[in-house]
């Protein structure tokens, strides 16, 4: 399904029935909501149907840009409790539900936006603004760095990592006000980090920079371990367990064609080369709840891979990082082919026909997923995942 426009966000989930619908924002400035109707009963995904800019349940887009024709590109998109949050590049926040609703214009250009616990974060040029759900400014905080990307927020640190041109800034919320914290040094972060709990009880920040170095920070700025690419790292990371073996995975793509899986201790588990860049996100869901989480990547040579971790691993031995707080490893590809973690099968190679620029996968109940896979062409591609009864 080809709808024309060029995605500039990934897609978000708006509603499961009876229709499966997801948003996206375009290069174009427009708001693109696409249905995929699935038939029921369906044990296999159906191909997406084409379906233009209209009104749904969730949201009211008829006509919602006629007077911002020539807005610039949507940059960040979230859809949450209160509707969808819209960002442009241009320094326009909006809220959507049923009506339209700006909730701040900006002079500078708008790097992206995070819903916190204590209102809207926005990142834009040297600043970093506190919005109240009203649209009201809370606070502002001055960067030492352009910002490149959205912030991640840690609910349990109550801190937000915002990627910058010179690396990332921690800044803390308190009551309504911005508090730095650290700020650490690197080539330019493109892409907004991501961050979980690991098995030693530390919160790992993990993101990749523009001189193709992977790394990984505890919640208070220290460096834990490095990993080196052969190209730029564009990709926002995805971290989750794929195997079952209680190690988080940490996957993302480099400018160098390929797709890397580390282990937590910053251990190359195993690496795909495609015919050329992977910037998008990769996606997880496991299709057939055999606890094992499929893998699926999309690369600017247009396929759509999926990866499905095999059962008989065998687990990595990485003495050196065996203490991760004490110590900060470079880690290199040559100097870790032999301790692969495990390895992983490719299940499918599905050429879409475009640079694929994102995939998102969801799960729709106890017995459905989605896979979403958006292209520079404007192709939006779906595929159901069904248990058998």
């Amino acid at each position: 399904m080809q709808t024309g426009r060029t995605p500039t966000t990934p897609p978000v989930l708006l509603t499961t029935q009876p229709l499966v619908q997801v948003a996206y924002g375009t290069k174009e400035g427009e708001l693109m909501i696409v249905r995929f109707p699935f038939a029921d009963g369906k044990q296999t995904a159906a191909h997406a149907e084409r379906i233009p800019l209209e009104t749904s349940e969730e949201v009211t887009v008829s006509n919602l840009f006629l007077d911002l024709e020539h807005a610039p590109a949507i940059i960040s998109l979230i859809h949450d409790q209160d509707g969808l949050l819209i960002g442009t590049r241009g320094g326009n926040v909006w809220r959507i539900k049923k009506s339209r609703r700006r909730l701040i214009s900006l002079e500078s250009e708008l790097a992206g936006v995070s819903v916190t616990d204590e209102g809207i974060l926005i990142a834009t040029g040297l600043k970093l603004i506190l919005l109240a759900r009203n649209g009201q400014v809370k606070d502002t905080l001055q960067l030492d760095a352009e910002a490149l990307a959205a912030p991640l927020w840690l609910p349990e640190e109550s801190l937000a990592i915002i990627p910058t041109e010179r690396g990332v800034e921690a800044v803390s919320i308190f009551r309504g006000v911005l508090v730095k914290k650290w700020a650490y040094a690197s080539a330019a972060v493109h892409a907004t980090p991501a961050a979980r709990r690991v098995r030693e009880g530390i919160l790992l920040i993990t993101f990749g920079s523009h001189d193709g170095i992977f790394h990984a920070l505890t919640s208070d700025g220290r460096l834990v371990w490095q990993y080196k690419t052969g190209g730029s790292i564009l990709s926002q990371p995805r971290m989750d367990d794929l195997n079952g073996d209680g190690i988080t995975d940490i996957i993302f793509g480099s400018t160098d064609d390929s797709l890397y899986v580390l282990d937590e201790y910053g251990v190359r588990e195993w690496s795909y080369e495609t015919d050329f860049w992977i910037t998008a996100r990769p996606a997880v869901y496991d299709i057939n709840r055999d606890g094992l989480k499929e893998l699926f990547v999309g690369s600017y040579d247009g396929i759509l891979y999926t990866f499905s971790p095999q059962p008989d691993f065998v687990p990595a031995v990485n003495v050196a990082a065996a203490s991760m707080l004490q110590q900060a490893l470079l880690v290199d590809e040559e100097a870790h082919e032999s301790v692969a973690g495990y390895f992983a099968k490719l299940l499918a190679r599905e050429e879409l026909g475009g640079m694929i620029l994102s995939t998102e996968a969801w799960e729709l109940n106890d017995r459905q997923g989605v896979i979403v896979a958006l292209t520079h062409h404007g192709i939006a591609y779906a595929k159901r995942y069904t248990l058998e009864g």
